[in-house]
């Protein structure tokens, strides 16, 4: 296995490891929520489950599972379902970050690398 392919790899399973811990910062991290009524501003703390209840933690699951699908089908060599469960994961990704923010983002960069590269390998072999 040549060194391409070594930094391909690890990459997926990067995205995959950061899609997980960002599914569990999302989980474990309480948000803040504004509420005013006669008058009176209240702020209470409450975490994604609290507020969307068992739905939010699927939601979370899935979106883990997003990212471990490219890595699944690379490591089995079928790189083009590597690729299109890696380009879905990448725009999901980009829609849910209007609602769930930026938590995402660093998985879907290595995924990003790790889809280049598997591209250009796939390019160059041909």
């Amino acid at each position: 296995m040549n060194r391409t392919q070594n930094l391909t790899r690890y990459l997926f399973i990067a995205a995959a490891l950061l899609a997980l811990a960002a599914s569990l910062l999302i989980l474990l991290t309480p948000t803040q929520v504004h509420s005013i009524s006669n008058g009176v501003e209240t702020t209470t703390r409450i975490s994604l489950y609290e507020a969307q209840g068992w739905w939010g933690v699927v939601v979370l699951i899935i979106f883990a599972d997003l990212y471990f699908a490219p890595l699944f089908f690379h490591l089995r060599g079928k790189l083009a379902w590597s690729l299109v469960t890696g380009i879905g994961a990448l725009l999901l990704t980009v829609l849910a970050g209007f609602s769930i923010g930026p938590a995402y983002l660093p998985a879907a960069g290595a995924l990003l690398m790790a889809l280049i590269l598997t591209g250009a390998r796939r390019l160059t072999s041909a």
